[in-house]
């Protein structure tokens, strides 16, 4: 992905065209996509094997500190 985002870089810096310049915005959703996937795959592998996959247990754990905001929910 990060590839893609410097191919996009160096195409961008050598056209002058508006429309092909647009057209550099279908390399820019593939690095995107790319670089989503790959960063979501490595924090599922790096994450702790006791979280959630969204994370919701360290996000309640913040959010019922007495010193943060009150617990609203029952565990």
């Amino acid at each position: 992905g990060a590839a893609i985002f410097a191919l996009r870089a160096l195409v961008l810096s050598l056209i002058s065209d508006p429309f092909l310049a647009a057209g550099t915005m279908a390399l820019h959703g593939a690095a995107f996509a790319l670089v989503l996937v790959g960063g979501v795959t490595f924090v599922s592998r790096h994450a702790p094997v006791d979280i959630d996959r969204h994370g919701r247990r360290y996000v309640l754990r913040w959010r019922c500190r007495p010193s943060v905001l009150p617990c609203r929910h029952h565990h």
